[in-house]
């Protein structure tokens, strides 16, 4: 009986042998994007992030991820997620992992976008007679008085008898493809200069100093 009741003894204090079922892989079951929608300028750039869980709610960062362009014309990305706008429009990145993914709409402005709200700004926008589609996400082209190409690069400018008041700006010159405007101040001297010089100031003067911005030129325009 005591010989038995050991023997007992060292069996119920062995290691249990009991093999643990195997761990799952962690695999993506979900991805975001970040931001969800972005706006950037022809030849800048914007960084997007993405955001991948495992079954488990956990963050995964080895995740092999895939972005695409919707229209590599209009934006592309890299394989950091690094957006870079080319030419004005609209484009959706996505980024993909397995059989799930995510997309980001992008608006893509004209290079020449930012000098025009200089214009807007300096040239008292807030009080012109037709100021339609300015400072709106919209192609420049479709803004009052702007005329662009295919790629929303500024071709001419007509904002005369619209109520421009105070100055143009300095950065004027940076349209790169503006070869004709044609402006009128607030109270009547005009300005049908190719480029106004930068600077120049609207005023009830009978004349008005212009020049070429390329060309150096400069003469008095009469009112």
């Amino acid at each position: 009986m005591a010989i038995g009741a050991v023997v007992t003894l060292l069996s119920c204090g062995g290691e249990d042998t009991t093999t643990p079922p195997p761990v799952e892989p962690s695999r993506p079951t979900t991805i975001a994007i970040q931001p969800d929608t972005f706006v950037v300028s022809a030849g800048a750039t914007v960084s997007l992030k993405s955001v991948v869980e495992d079954q488990r709610g956990k963050l995964m960062f080895n995740a092999a991820l895939t972005w695409t362009s919707s229209d590599p014309a209009i934006a592309t990305v890299d394989t950091a997620g690094v957006v870079t706008g080319i030419r004005e429009g609209r484009a959706t990145v996505t980024v993909s992992t397995g059989s799930i993914s995510a997309a980001a709409d992008g608006t893509i402005h004209s290079q020449d976008r930012r000098t025009l709200m200089d214009v807007f700004y300096s040239a008292g926008g807030g009080d012109w007679t037709n100021a339609a589609n300015w400072e709106s996400h919209e192609p420049v082209g479709s803004w009052h008085g702007v005329e662009a190409d295919a790629n929303g690069r500024v071709t001419a400018l007509r904002l005369s008898d619209n109520g421009l008041s105070g100055h143009l700006p300095e950065d004027l010159g940076n349209m790169a493809l503006l070869t004709d405007s044609m402006w009128t101040a607030t109270r009547g001297s005009r300005v049908p200069s190719r480029i106004p010089s930068p600077g120049w100031t609207f005023n009830s003067s009978s004349t008005a100093a212009r020049c070429c911005v390329r060309c150096g030129t400069r003469s008095s325009v009469p009112g």
